[in-house]
């Protein structure tokens, strides 16, 4: 989790970081950061390049560079799988992502559970 010393750095970290901008070719919307690696993935390559493993489930439109990035997603998403426990006692959250739960275990949300089970 990022802090801000004050609101116009957040507000500012919000226009600029977490901007949608509408893929031009595809019509889905992607961070601003992201737009241009994902305007590679309609880039004409060699054939065995240019494949792209797309969403079956109706009326998803995502497509994926890889298999095992689609069916990640696939079990996240439409399966709503949460394989990642977190590890803190009587928590229990659980998370789609191996990254999620790793970074929700090292923010100081533990940090007040613990104070208002020692009360």
């Amino acid at each position: 989790m990022k802090y801000f010393s004050n609101v116009d750095y957040l507000k500012e970290h919000m226009r600029s970081a977490h901007q949608l901008v509408n893929c031009n070719i595809c019509g889905t919307k992607q961070l601003r950061k992201n737009i241009q690696r994902h305007l590679l993935m309609h880039e004409k390559k060699k054939p065995a390049d240019s494949e792209a493993f797309r969403c079956d489930v109706e009326g998803c439109l995502r497509i994926f560079s890889t298999k095992s990035n689609l069916r990640q997603y696939v079990k996240a998403v439409h399966l709503e799988a949460r394989p990642f426990v977190c590890g803190h006692k009587d928590c229990g959250k659980k998370f789609a992502y191996k990254h999620v739960r790793d970074h929700h275990e090292k923010t100081g949300c533990h940090v007040y559970l613990q104070v208002i089970l020692r009360s």
